[in-house]
């Protein structure tokens, strides 16, 4: 990501690591694009929405804005708006740097409800995605200004090939209803070729196979037992991990 930001002419900017002075660093950085993990979107959310119980008139002015922008963005995508923007949602912005147009977001589940007042409220598109260090970061990506995106972690890359299959020690098969559930593999040219400074870690018949979610924690256990040997797509039981911490942004 910073190799194409880079590329394309923009400057790129890094916090503080302390999630404290997240505000603090964005006004200094004032990015266009900021990556953030759920976690911290949560709080912004948190933070924001209590406005809606205000009393009076500021209370009811607020709660009409959301329902008009969330209207409009539930039926053709667009997280703006020209009368509601000025009176009510520039301040959010503007506490965010007052230049933000753009968010990325993954990591972790995040609910379609607070993605779609982020939107509306901090008037930046926010983009879910999908990927592990091993697909060369992404895997899968929301479109822009998706009516319907909120929530998913939208659709696969141009390069990626997908393909879920049965776990049956977990219950998972792929003819669960409503809903198909199992292990996620994926192959595909952005798919990871070895390790850095790490190459016997990963077999010849790696290469050739489709590389499962599950693959970093497999390889981090034989990392433990001293192995020099994996073989085909991965099959140990794990969750993606959670990254916490400081954040970075990118600006023009």
């Amino acid at each position: 990501m910073e190799l194409c930001i880079v590329a394309l002419g923009y400057s790129i900017g890094y916090t503080t690591g302390d999630p404290t002075r997240f505000i603090e660093d964005i006004q200094v950085l004032k990015p266009h694009f900021v990556s953030l993990v759920p976690r911290v979107l949560n709080r912004i959310y948190q933070s924001v929405i209590v406005a809606a119980d205000a009393p009076g008139l500021k209370g009811a002015m607020f709660r009409k804005a959301v329902a008009d922008k969330l209207h409009n963005l539930r039926a053709n995508g667009q997280h703006t708006h020209a009368l509601w923007d000025r009176l009510v949602f520039r301040k959010v912005n503007a506490v965010l740097g007052g230049r933000l147009t753009k968010i990325g977001c993954g990591s972790a589940p995040f609910s379609r409800e607070v993605a779609e007042f982020l939107k509306i409220a901090t008037l930046a598109d926010i983009a879910e995605g999908y990927g592990m260090t091993e697909t060369c970061g992404c895997c899968s990506t929301a479109w822009p200004f998706d009516a319907q995106g909120g929530g998913t972690v939208g659709s696969l890359v141009p390069t990626a090939e997908v393909k879920l299959v049965d776990v049956p020690d977990l219950g998972y098969r792929v003819t669960d209803k409503p809903f198909p559930r199992g292990e996620l593999l994926f192959r595909g040219a952005n798919r990871f070729i070895a390790y850095y400074k790490g190459a016997s870690l990963v077999s010849a018949y790696l290469l050739q196979a489709l590389t499962s979610t599950r693959l970093r924690t497999q390889t981090r256990q034989k990392r433990r037992r001293r192995s020099t040997r994996t073989g085909g797509c991965t099959r140990a039981t794990s969750r993606p991990s959670t990254r916490a911490g400081g954040s970075r942004s990118s600006t023009g």
